[in-house]
């Protein structure tokens, strides 16, 4: 199946008071030609991770398929515009991490992942949810229903972590190479360096 990701419908997770970083990801968007993008405003929440939850529940909800950002990434040189998606694809991470959940910690080099094909890994328990491209309703509907009830009771983790601790009971690929990365000032290199898979 072909993706066209310049047309894909965008949602873009923010708050109202970075304006910076809305120019950079409208300036962004104007480079790679997305056509189709929406600006979600998230509420600021105490811990901050309740109000990213909420913006990706909103932004997930619409017809799929569905791109899901947050205002951090930035694009990199690896971006192309059309890819070839396997059929039975619940979704593809266009940015990675080599942060994983590992016995219910996160941990950088604790993604664990495998060789798929020449343009796809299969990451197991991979953090970071910074560049997503939703493609079925069963992952879609699990994620939304996890970051619910993490709203609930988010404790001191990521909204993240709980949606990486089931990503390997779904048919997830990532791109070998990052077509976008959280340029954060922390998790740059993290984000931004292909994954070396396990097996």
């Amino acid at each position: 199946m072909k993706v066209d990701l310049r047309e894909v419908s965008t949602y873009w997770a923010t708050i109202e008071k970075n304006v910076d970083r809305h120019a950079k990801m409208k300036s962004m968007f104007e480079e790679i030609g997305l056509t189709s993008s929406t600006q979600i405003n998230g509420p600021i929440a105490n811990p901050y991770t309740v109000g990213i939850a909420e913006t990706h529940i909103t932004g997930i909800q619409g017809q799929l398929p569905i791109l899901m950002l947050e205002d951090d990434c930035a694009v990199t040189s690896h971006w192309k515009p059309v890819i070839e998606v396997p059929e039975g694809t619940d979704a593809v991470y266009l940015g990675t991490s080599w942060y994983g959940m590992l016995r219910g910690k996160s941990q950088y080099r604790g993604c664990i992942s495998s060789v798929y094909d020449e343009s796809y890994i299969r990451p197991y328990n991979m953090l970071g949810m910074h560049a997503v491209l939703y493609l079925s309703d069963r992952y879609r509907n699990t994620v939304i229903s996890l970051l619910e009830e993490f709203k609930k009771n988010p404790g001191s983790s990521g909204c993240d972590e709980c949606v990486a601790s089931i990503m390997k009971y779904y048919n997830i690929l990532a791109v070998k190479n990052p077509f976008f990365y959280q340029d954060d000032g922390h998790s740059n290199e993290e984000t931004l360096r292909p994954l070396e898979p396990y097996f």
